[in-house]
């Protein structure tokens, strides 16, 4: 056995330096901040504290120091605290790449695990629960015949098997992993996970405090429950190099030239009879023991064997006595029978009610979750629940949608695959192209793309090409996102992309001029027309919108295949007249198909509106205001603001009797208080004159006003109380009884 890393992290408080007590020396860096702190500390004065953010340690050694080749056992255990366990915290890595790597974890959950990935094959032994806001002890061991054990606090909670050479590499990571684990995610209208095991973004830290990390080679400290242990580790190798043995020789063999427990069974005749020793040394077996040796026999067997285990735990491993009962024990000497298999037959049971050997079984009658999640029972079903009872189902309620397409989803850049953790794509009725955001797992990927690259997306069947519209890098509490939104690339040919168009047309067939400003091909699926010389004419006009207001005006949609080529389509599969005669589809029966149902009746008022508008297609905004008179609601005041500013005449929707009386051109005065940016505001009427202005914050100095816009001399942020006139055409309004009217604005 070799000890490759023992660090007690015993130090000043805040000291960023740290040493190895094993005999390698290795080199102990503490990363972006990582130092030893007080008291909060397992043994000692202090112990390792990472923040989560960036901190980290790394042990620079020889290439041998993490070199565990096949079926070679080794042991890891430390002692850690950890605040929460809401996020993932890499305990100790060492990664060669992505595809070569281990890492030992606190999963978020707060679940043991240990992953190994092997030539891109990743395997994953889970444990049990760490508890967060105390001193856990927690243990990696793998023996010589591969099996690979986790332990919490002494109990076994999690075991599996890896046979094969550990990736090896340097250097060592404590609180830091490179490549963490991916959990599942959903997203979006469509929602990709990576398999449950892909890579991550960057770098993930541990957040917790470290205290009496060690390593070690050539031996599983512990192959079953054992106690914690109560201080911290001694220095290795004291008892090996003074008696030239490896921790397993003892004083007494080297005196007796064999093997202590078959010197004492050659000179007694008897295996482990300590009456006979005691009958020829006149003195009992532990007082003569502790004689020869100077010492008390349990410090002199903990000496020897490195370890802080009683001399029985030493004999239970030399003789691997079943569940940990020394063969020579009174119970099995009475019973001549081992004692389990005495308490077995006791019992008449295999499954006895002891606590150890329950757990060496793992009854799959326990009610403890280790049982359940090793069993992977079925969504924890009970024979008395009522649910799954009632609904005679085994699918648990509530989990909420995930639509998984896992493994179909892929991104290419150039040619090349990037890797990807979740991805949707939407488009809705009505917008000319597709438009989704991506999750990327890889910040050189990130990196790499840039805005307007084409990219191309699979989803399913389905490849959309896109280009990428833009990129977004969060990070919270050491977790970092990134992610990429796209468009389809008819995006280009609409602000702000694309250039100004600025036209008229002869005349020509609605498709073509549609296919003109677009400068490529349309499916063209709705009818097509002529338009007369000059009724097509635009003015700085994104070519996408062009092509838009031609397909809608025949009342079609314009849309974007996967591809990247436009659809025009008709916005219903049946025009709205035929409605009523068209054949269906599908026919869903109110009794057989509908789900849920509802009727409801109540008095309605109906009433006869009808709204008429101006599609001249002059750009106006006119504004109107009618306030009533305060002692005739009858009789009122009718407000017109014409922008731009021009003679107008007013008609209204009334019966004969209204009466709408021109009071000519009139100036009436508002006040608003309004917030500057930049020097820039606006009011809610067009400015005939600024009348006043006062300051709330920083004087910017005087306003002018164009229409509703105002700027001030001084281009800064500031609150002001804005008084000014508003040119109006009034008129004054009288009816005989209550009624809605609509009045229109005209040209006069």
């Amino acid at each position: 056995m070799s000890q490759s890393l023992l660090l007690h992290f015993d130090g000043a408080h805040g000291a960023t330096t740290t040493a190895d007590s094993s005999p390698s020396a290795h080199t102990i860096t503490l990363q972006n901040g990582a130092k030893l702190v007080s008291p909060k500390a397992r043994f000692g004065h202090t112990s390792l504290f990472l923040d989560g953010a960036d901190d980290y340690a790394q042990a620079a050694g020889t290439l041998a120091d993490w070199n565990f080749g096949a079926g070679e056992a080794f042991t890891i255990d430390a002692w850690i605290w950890m605040e929460d366990t809401n996020t993932d915290h890499p305990l100790v890595a060492l990664e060669t790449d992505k595809d070569n790597r281990w890492l030992l974890r606190v999963e978020r959950g707060g679940k043991l695990a240990f992953d190994i990935v092997s030539a891109g094959s990743t395997t994953t032994i889970s444990g049990g629960s760490i508890a967060s806001g105390q001193w856990v002890h927690l243990a990696l061991t793998r023996d010589t015949g591969g099996a690979v054990r986790l332990f919490v606090d002494g109990s076994l909670s999690g075991s599996g098997s890896f046979t094969a050479a550990m990736p090896a590499g340097q250097p060592l990571l404590i609180g830091k992993s490179d490549y963490p684990r991916l959990g599942l995610q959903a997203g979006g209208a469509l929602a990709m996970q990576g398999g449950g095991r892909a890579l991550l973004h960057g770098a993930e830290y541990a957040a917790a405090y470290i205290d009496e990390l060690r390593l070690l080679k050539n031996e599983a400290a512990w192959i079953a429950t054992f106690t914690p242990p109560t201080e911290p580790w001694p220095l290795p190798y004291y008892v090996a190099q003074e008696h030239a043995a490896m921790f397993h020789a003892l004083v007494i063999e080297n005196e007796h030239a064999s093997p202590v427990i078959s010197w004492v069974e050659m000179e007694h005749a008897s295996p482990f009879q300590a009456l006979a020793i005691e009958a020829e040394h006149g003195a009992p077996l532990a007082a003569w023991v502790e004689a020869e040796h100077g010492t008390p026999i349990f410090i002199t067997v903990d000496a020897e064997h490195a370890s802080r285990h009683s001399l029985l735990a030493m004999i239970h491993t030399e003789h691997a006595a079943p569940f940990g009962l020394l063969a020579f024990t009174p119970v099995e000497a009475e019973h001549a029978s081992l004692f389990a298999a005495w308490v077995e037959a006791q019992r008449a049971s295999a499954y006895s009610l002891l606590a150890m050997i329950h757990a060496e079984h793992a009854g799959v009658f326990s009610s403890t979750i280790p049982v359940d999640a090793e069993h992977a029972s079925l969504l924890n079903l009970l024979a008395y629940n009522p649910v799954h009872g009632e609904h005679a189902s085994p699918f648990r309620l509530g989990v909420a949608p995930v639509i998984d397409v896992t493994d179909s989803a892929i991104l290419r850049h150039s040619g090349k695959r990037v890797e990807i953790l979740s991805a949707d794509i939407r488009q809705d009725e009505g917008d000319p192209f597709w438009s989704g955001s991506i999750t990327l797992a890889d910040a050189a990927d990130y990196t790499a793309l840039n805005v307007d690259d084409s990219i191309e997306l699979t989803l399913g069947v389905d490849t959309y090409s896109l280009i990428i519209d833009g990129k977004e890098k969060t990070r919270s509490f050491g977790q970092v996102a990134l992610a990429i939104t796209a468009v389809s690339p008819g995006a280009a040919l609409s602000f702000p992309r694309a250039e100004p168009v600025t036209n008229t047309w002869p005349a020509v067939m609605a498709r073509a001029a549609a296919e003109e400003a677009l400068g490529q091909a349309i499916d063209w699926r709705i009818v097509d027309w002529l338009l007369p010389d000059s009724r097509l004419a635009v003015a700085a006009a994104a070519p996408l919108e062009v092509a838009r207001q031609i397909v809608e005006a025949a009342g079609g949609l314009l849309q974007s295949a996967p591809d990247g080529s436009f659809i025009a389509r008709p916005r219903f599969p049946i025009s709205v007249p035929r409605w009523g005669s068209a054949a269906p589809d599908h026919v869903l029966a109110d009794d057989t198909h509908n789900i849920s149902a509802r009727e409801l009746y109540r008095y309605s008022e109906l009433v006869n509106q009808v709204t008429i508008r101006d599609t001249s297609g002059q750009s106006t905004q006119d504004m109107t205001e009618y306030v009533a008179d305060e002692a005739d609601p009858l009789r009122g005041t009718l407000y017109v603001i014409p922008r731009p500013w021009r003679p107008i005449a007013v008609a209204h929707t009334g019966h004969a009797a209204v009466g709408l009386a021109p009071l000519g051109i009139q100036l009436t005065q508002k006040k608003e208080l309004v917030e500057f940016k930049a020097g820039r505001a606006s009011v809610g009427r067009p400015v005939y004159s600024v009348q006043d202005v006062r300051w709330q914050y920083a004087n910017l100095g005087a306003v002018n006003a164009v229409g509703t816009e105002l700027a001030s001399s001084i281009e800064a942020y500031s609150l002001a109380w804005i008084t000014y006139s508003v040119r109006c055409h009034t008129f004054a309004v009288s009816d005989t009884i209550p009624e809605t009217i609509q009045y229109l604005v005209m040209e006069k």
